[in-house]
């Protein structure tokens, strides 16, 4: 079989009709794949990396992703509608030579790129991991100032390992919903979405990522991650982590009803946040989550070297 030639499936393995397939293909691309009912299936898009890049990882969001709310509510009472897409595909490219790390967010359906950042100064050999919820992702990088070579790189990173969480919204003014607000259909053509990032310097590497899960979608989210030098897996609330943090000043009466508080670019890891406790899990290569029976609980399993299971709850 040639690249590009038509895949046939068996009838019992063929997906729906107008059901795209995300694949890797032997270059390094990322295409996806449309079937029609005869269970042939045609290229809708292809990602490549460019010259001197490669892929290390796609992210996409959870399979039980309820969304409780559409927006986000204000202070002041107005809204902030969340961006909400299903077919959401992040990607992470590195390239080794130049240091750097990009992630690119698109539609999985269309291929639409609709956000894309550049991160230099990045160490490409330790771990880059991302997840992603609801209308929100967050990626984990380690920076420094130098390339391999020992010379400085000319756009460096703060030196540090950096948690990066980014929000998408609709639009960047309250109560708009931009070109979505006179559509009775969503539209992967319509424009990209506003992206709100935030960077924050954390005092140790991620080697996972995750998201609670629960039934309905209304309690808080929390960040699972693992933290490979303790042996530990961390929750860090969904709160800590926001992208409206006022920067160099302290929120207003309605920020401070929101529950913001001021920013700071260095976040601790709270002794309260460690959910194995005085366990140690050694090697977990994936953190996986399902919603029990309760809307306040999110059972936990991770697994590697050790296997992990627990619940959680704010």
């Amino acid at each position: 079989m040639n690249e590009g030639d038509p895949v046939l499936l068996s009838s019992g393995l063929v997906p729906r009709r107008n059901v795209t397939v995300i694949v890797r293909g032997s270059d390094g691309e990322v295409r996806g794949e449309r079937y029609a009912e005869n269970g042939v299936a045609t290229t809708a898009w292809e990602f490549a990396p460019s010259a001197g890049e490669r892929i290390t990882e796609l992210t996409v969001r959870p399979l039980h992703d309820p969304v409780a709310s559409i927006g986000r509510v204000l202070g002041d009472r107005s809204v902030m509608y969340k961006y909400l897409n299903p077919n959401l595909l992040l990607i992470t490219t590195v390239s080794d030579a130049e240091t750097k790390a990009t992630f690119t967010l698109l539609d999985s359906v269309s291929g639409n790129i609709l956000y894309t950042t550049t991160h230099y100064g990045v160490d490409t050999s330790r771990p880059i991991v991302s997840t992603m919820s609801e209308n929100w992702f967050v990626y984990s990088f380690w920076g420094d100032v130098v390339d391999p070579s020992g010379a400085p790189t000319s756009r460096p990173s703060p030196k540090g390992y950096h948690l990066i969480v980014s929000e998408l919204y609709e639009s960047p003014i309250p109560n708009d919903r931009g070109h979505l607000g006179s559509a009775t259909n969503f539209s992967s053509t319509h424009a990209p979405p506003f992206v709100k990032p935030q960077a924050y310097l954390i005092p140790a590497p991620l080697s996972a990522l995750a998201v609670t899960s629960t039934r309905q979608g209304i309690t808080s989210r929390q960040i699972l991650a693992f933290l490979a030098d303790t042996h530990g897996i961390i929750a860090i609330p969904r709160v800590v982590l926001n992208p409206n943090r006022p920067v160099d000043r302290d929120p207003t009466p309605a920020e401070a009803e929101e529950g913001l508080v001021r920013y700071q670019p260095a976040l601790d890891f709270d002794p309260k946040w460690v959910i194995t406790h005085k366990r140690d899990v050694v090697g977990a290569r994936k953190i996986i989550t399902s919603p029990a029976l309760l809307e306040s609980t999110s059972l936990v399993f991770a697994y590697g070297v050790d296997v992990f299971g627990t619940r959680v709850a704010p």
